[in-house]
C-alpha cells in the first residue's frame, strides 16, 4: 500500500509539473501575442506619426510659399509703380495738389490689388487713390506713427513693408523715400501702397481647400493694443498672454477648450519670435475622428509692434484615411495574430498531449514489464515451494507402502502424521495461491458495506481459536471507539485471519496477542499485537513483495506459504485501506490494517 501511495504521489507530482508546463506554455503564447500585437500598434502610431509630420512639412511650406509668392507678387508692381510715379516732374504731391486717379500707375495698382496709394509727408493729408473718391486718413493712427517710422529710418534697403492697422481692417504697406531734406538730412516725403489683409486670404484660399482662414496678432504691448484689436473684431484666447484672433476665423472647433493645443501653441508661438528662422508652423488639433490642422505663417508688422500670422484650418484628408488604413491594417494583424496564437497554442497542447501519452505508455510499458518480471520470479518461488510438500508425501507414502508391514504402529502413526502434516500445507498454499490468482485477474468482488468491528474481529478470530488454545495464547481485544467501517466483508476477515494466524504462529506459548481497534483521521485502524520473535528491518521489507521468497517458521516449527500478507497487502488496497508493520527483532510485531470510516465513504462505489 506504501508503495501505491507513492506511486500516486508521483503521477500527481507528474501531473503538476505538466500541467505547470502547459501553463508555462500557454503564458508564453499569450505573452508573445500581446508583444506582437503591441509592436503592431507601435508600427502603425509610428507611421502615423511620419504622415503626420510630413503633412505637417507640407501645409506649412505651402501656406508660406503662397503667401510669399503674393506678397512679393504685390512688392513688384508696388516698386514699378513707385519707380514710374518717381520719374514724373514735380516728385511732391501735396495735399492741394493731388494726383488724380487718372494716371496710369494709380491705375495699374488699383488693377492688381492695391486699394490705396499715395504720398505721405509729414505737413498734408495722405491722399489716397483708389476706384472711389480720394480717402483721406491722415488722422490715422497708424499713418502718423508710420511717417514716424518712415523719417528714422536710413533706407539701406526699401521698400519698407508690414502691416498695420488702419480704419476697420488690418493693411499692409509698401513704403518708398521720394524727397530728402537736407537740413534736416532724412527723407521727408514717401510713396506708399497698401492693401487689406482680407484680399491676401482671397488670394491664397486655392488648392488645398482651407475651412478657414483669417489672422492672428500677437502685439509687444497687450495692453496698449487690447482698444484697437477689439475695435477690429479680434479676440483674446484664454491660456495663452497676449494672443488675439481674427473672430471670422471661424472653425468647428473650441480652441479655449484644447488645452494641450494651447500649450503647444504657446511654445510654437515663443519659438517664432524669438527664432526668425521659425516664423512658419503647423500643429495638429486634438480630435477624437477627424484630424485638423492648424498652420501659421508670420507676417512682419509696423503699426502697432508686435508679430501678425496668417493662419488657415484644414482637414488633414491623407491622415484621416492614413487613420482608417491604419486601423484597418491593426485589426486585420490583431485577427491574424490571434489565430496564430491559438493555432500554436492548439498544436503545442496537443504535443504536449501527445508526449504525455507517450510517456504514460512507456511508463505502463515499464511497470509491466517489472510487474511480469516479479511474477515469473513468483511463479519459480512457488513452483519450488508447491514442489516440496509433495516431494514429502510422495517420499512419505511410498516408504510406508512399501515397508508397512514391517513398521510398528508408532512409526506408520508418525509417517501417517508427517503425511497429514504436508499435505494440508500444500492444501493451504493452493488456497492462498487460489485467492492471489483472484486478486490478479479481477474476479474478487468489493462489495462494501457497514462493518462493526467487534462482529468481525470475533467471525476471524474462529479459525485460529483452537490453535490459541493449543499453544495457551490469550487474545486481548481493546475497542477504542465505536465507530464502523466501509469495506467489503469477505476481504477484511481474510485480512483479520491471516493476522491472527500470524501472531499465534509466531508466539511463544502462555503470551498475549493484542487486537486494538481506533479511529485515526478518517480511517478505521486495526492494530494486531503479538510478543513473538519479530521481525529485522531487512525481512520488514521482503514482506509484501511477491518477488521475494520470504517465509519464516513459527515458534514451533510451524510453516507457513508466504503468500498470506501479499494477499493481505492485496486486499487492503481493494478495501481502499492500507498495511504496514512495526516490529523490533526477539520483541514482537505490531501489524497495522485500516478501512475508511463509514461516515466518509458510505456513498462511495464498490470497486
Amino acid at each position: 500500500m506504501l508503495g501505491h501511495k507513492q506511486g500516486c504521489s508521483v503521477q500527481n507530482a507528474n501531473r503538476v509539473k505538466v500541467m505547470r508546463r502547459k501553463n508555462g506554455i500557454l503564458a508564453g503564447i499569450l505573452a508573445t501575442g500581446i508583444v506582437l500585437i503591441v509592436l503592431v500598434k507601435q508600427y502603425l502610431q509610428h507611421d502615423a506619426r511620419q504622415v503626420q509630420n510630413i503633412q505637417i512639412q507640407f501645409f506649412t511650406e505651402h501656406l508660406s510659399a503662397q503667401k510669399n509668392y503674393i506678397l512679393n507678387s504685390l512688392e513688384n508692381t508696388a516698386t514699378f509703380a513707385f519707380q514710374q510715379r518717381n520719374a514724373l516732374p514735380g516728385q511732391t504731391v501735396l495735399a492741394n495738389n493731388p494726383v488724380k486717379s487718372t494716371n496710369a500707375f494709380f491705375h495699374d495698382l488699383n488693377e492688381r490689388g492695391f486699394s490705396f496709394s499715395g504720398i505721405l509727408n509729414a505737413d498734408s493729408s495722405l491722399m489716397v487713390q483708389t476706384d472711389h473718391p480720394a480717402l483721406d486718413i491722415s488722422d490715422c493712427l497708424s499713418f502718423r506713427k508710420l511717417y514716424q517710422d518712415f523719417s528714422n529710418s536710413d533706407w539701406k534697403t526699401f521698400p519698407r513693408k508690414g502691416c498695420i492697422i488702419c480704419d476697420q481692417q488690418l493693411g499692409f504697406v509698401y513704403g518708398y523715400p521720394m524727397r530728402y531734406d537736407s537740413l534736416r538730412q532724412r527723407y521727408s516725403d514717401f510713396f506708399v501702397a497698401g492693401f487689406p489683409l482680407q484680399a491676401l486670404l482671397q488670394k491664397i484660399e486655392h488648392n488645398p481647400d482651407p475651412v478657414a482662414m483669417g489672422f492672428v496678432v500677437l502685439p509687444d504691448d497687450p495692453e496698449s493694443s487690447r482698444k484697437v484689436l477689439a475695435s477690429k473684431g479680434f479676440y483674446p484666447l484664454s491660456g495663452i498672454e497676449g494672443l488675439w484672433i481674427d473672430s471670422s476665423f471661424e472653425i468647428p472647433f473650441d480652441l479655449e477648450k484644447k488645452g494641450t493645443f494651447r500649450q503647444q501653441l504657446q511654445e510654437k508661438l515663443k519659438r517664432a519670435v524669438q527664432d526668425p528662422s521659425d516664423k512658419d508652423f503647423s500643429i495638429y488639433l486634438p480630435t477624437q475622428t477627424k484630424p485638423g490642422i492648424l498652420t501659421f505663417s508670420e507676417m512682419s508688422m509696423m503699426e502697432p509692434k508686435g508679430s501678425i500670422f496668417v493662419v488657415s484650418y484644414n482637414r488633414d484628408l491623407i491622415l484621416e484615411k492614413t487613420f482608417d488604413w491604419n486601423r484597418q491594417i491593426f485589426v486585420i494583424n490583431v485577427i491574424i495574430i490571434i489565430l496564430i496564437t491559438f493555432g500554436v497554442a492548439y498544436l503545442l497542447i496537443g504535443r504536449i498531449k501527445v508526449e504525455k501519452e507517450k510517456s504514460r505508455i512507456a511508463e505502463s510499458e515499464q511497470k509491466l514489464l517489472e510487474l511480469n518480471r516479479s511474477k515469473d520470479k513468483f511463479f519459480s518461488i512457488l513452483a519450488h515451494d508447491l514442489k516440496n510438500p509433495f516431494n514429502g508425501i510422495l517420499g512419505m507414502s511410498t516408504y510406508l507402502n512399501e515397508y508397512f508391514p514391517s513398521l510398528s504402529d508408532d512409526k506408520r502413526q508418525e509417517i501417517i502424521g508427517e503425511i497429514n502434516s504436508a499435505s494440508k500445507n500444500a492444501f493451504n498454499l493452493l488456497q492462498n495461491l487460489l485467492e492471489w490468482t483472484r486478486t490478479q485477474s479481477g474476479q474478487i468482488k468489493n462489495i462494501p458495506a457497514e462493518i462493526e468491528p467487534q462482529t468481525i474481529i470475533e467471525i476471524a478470530l474462529e479459525t485460529v481459536a483452537s490453535l490459541a488454545k493449543n499453544k495457551q495464547i490469550e487474545i486481548v481485544r481493546i475497542y477504542q471507539t465505536r465507530a464502523c467501517g466501509w469495506a467489503d466483508e469477505n476481504l477484511v476477515a481474510t485480512v483479520l485471519r491471516n493476522l491472527f494466524t500470524n501472531a499465534v504462529k509466531f508466539s511463544p506459548r502462555h503470551s498475549t496477542v493484542v487486537v486494538l481497534v481506533k479511529e485515526f483521521g478518517e480511517e478505521l485502524v486495526f492494530c494486531i499485537k503479538d510478543q513473538g520473535i519479530g521481525l529485522k528491518s531487512e525481512e520488514i521489507d521482503q514482506l509484501f513483495r511477491i518477488d521475494v521468497n520470504f517465509h519464516k517458521k513459527g515458534t514451533e516449527q510451524e510453516t507457513g506459504t508466504g503468500l498470506g500478507l501479499k494477499i493481505c497487502k492485496e486486499f487492503a488496497d481493494y478495501c481502499q485501506g492500507r498495511i504496514w508493520v512495526v516490529s523490533e527483532y526477539e520483541k514482537g510485531s505490531s501489524f497495522y490494517f485500516t478501512i475508511p470510516l463509514v461516515s466518509n465513504s458510505a456513498g462511495a462505489e464498490p470497486g
